[in-house]
């Protein structure tokens, strides 16, 4: 900060963070380009730009890399970037063609398992208004994004991306050789004028003020994670799902919904009041294609339209030179539906919900 003198990438949008989600973004070609702050080391003097500039920035040798991602992805790879905020988190997100809010009054619900593993996010993001090149972003759409490979293939920021995502280029250049190309071979050479703000060009805003659903009088939120990031053909898992009602108001006959099925009602869920169930899952190799996306919904009586949400699971196929059963298991996977429901845990449900998941 050329106010305070203190490091700033890891707490807010910077012109050098700007600068290597674009050079990311450009040279790979992709919908969207990430940078975490963590990996920006120091500062580029104004000036005449050397490569030894570039490898001070950029030192460790991390290898830029293409894939196709979910919009739910990009969406939790913001969010827990910005749990810290307003403090440091080596995981915040810079970024090129993205914009988005993170609103401060919004405590973070982001959820590590002991081993700094993503979970989920339980309750309300505090990441809002995120706009990819211009538009809303869709979560259930495919987009493409380039980062190094610490983030899309080994493991970095709780495995948010890693095995869960196409990987379409990798093994290029290091990182270091992307930014200096990027100067070159993009930029002609020449740093533009859109670079000079220290504070960036505004793609990430920062509020701190209510909730935007705060006073509605009807609005449900929901919320899925699974107890697991990846496992094998005809593995089991659960996945934890909660329903909120955070409006002013009660509602009536709040569903919610695995894919098409019905796996919980209320017949009424009073305001501020939430439910939590699990509904243990089967993965079948179908789900490898997918990409392990379990779609969740949530509607009421009050509501026109139903809350959405994605959980992934990667899905890894077995070996087949090894056995033609589950590893972990055992099981004769010729015999297993897809993603089936096989069984729902939940105290108190409620007959309705019961014959509704009869089938």
């Amino acid at each position: 900060d050329p106010e305070t003198g203190l490091r700033i990438v890891r707490t807010r949008e910077t012109n050098l963070g700007d600068f290597c989600a674009d050079a990311y973004r450009y040279v790979l070609g992709a919908d969207v380009g990430i940078a975490h702050g963590g990996g920006v080391r120091t500062d580029i003097l104004a000036g005449d730009i050397t490569y030894n500039d570039v490898l001070t920035v950029l030192p460790f040798g991390n290898m830029p890399a293409l894939a196709e991602v979910t919009g739910q992805q990009i969406l939790d790879v913001l969010e827990s970037g910005a749990k810290n905020y307003p403090g440091e988190n080596g995981s915040f997100i810079q970024v090129s063609g993205i914009e988005y809010t993170i609103d401060e009054s919004i405590e973070s619900s982001v959820r590590l398992d002991e081993h700094g593993e993503f979970l989920g996010v339980f309750g309300e993001y505090r990441v809002k208004n995120v706009l990819i090149n211009g538009e809303p972003l869709d979560t259930e759409k495919i987009y493409t994004l380039a980062a190094h490979n610490y983030y899309l293939e080994n493991g970095g920021d709780g495995y948010i991306f890693s095995g869960k995502c196409k990987i379409l280029k990798e093994n290029m250049m290091t990182d270091a050789e992307l930014l200096a190309t990027y100067i070159r071979d993009n930029l002609g050479g020449v740093i533009p004028e859109k670079y000079s703000n220290p504070y960036g060009e505004g793609r990430i805003k920062t509020v701190n003020g209510v909730s935007e659903n705060a006073g509605a009088a009807y609005n449900l939120q929901l919320e899925a994670a699974a107890d697991t990031q990846e496992c094998y053909v005809g593995d089991e898992f659960i996945v934890t799902i909660r329903l909120e009602n955070t409006g002013t108001n009660a509602l009536t006959n709040a569903v919610v919904y695995f894919e098409d099925n019905a796996v919980y009602s209320a017949d009424t869920l009073e305001a501020g009041k939430a439910a939590e169930f699990q509904i243990k899952l089967r993965a079948w190799e179908e789900d490898i294609a997918s990409g392990g996306s379990i779609n969740i919904s949530a509607i009421a009586d009050e509501l026109s339209e139903p809350v959405k949400t994605v959980c992934i699971v990667n899905v890894l196929p077995l070996n087949q030179e090894s056995t033609e059963s589950n590893p972990s298991t055992g099981t004769d996977n010729t015999a297993l539906p897809t993603l089936c429901i096989v069984s729902l845990i939940i105290a108190g449900l409620s007959e309705k919900a019961k014959n509704r998941i009869s089938r």
